[in-house]
């Protein structure tokens, strides 16, 4: 069985990035693994609305 130390899961916010987080939690307890979230945003469409 594989065992995880470090897991780092993306998130946007949008329903399948949640159900990812969720995901990862589980696998990150289950494995006692260090659990990194990286917000990830969309920086041309927030520019281009000045």
């Amino acid at each position: 069985m594989v065992t995880y130390k470090t897991i780092v899961v993306p998130t946007d916010g949008s329903e399948n990035a949640k159900r990812a987080l969720e995901h990862a939690l589980a696998v990150a307890d289950r494995n006692q693994a260090e659990l990194i979230v990286v917000h990830v945003a969309n920086i041309v469409s927030a520019i281009s609305n000045f």
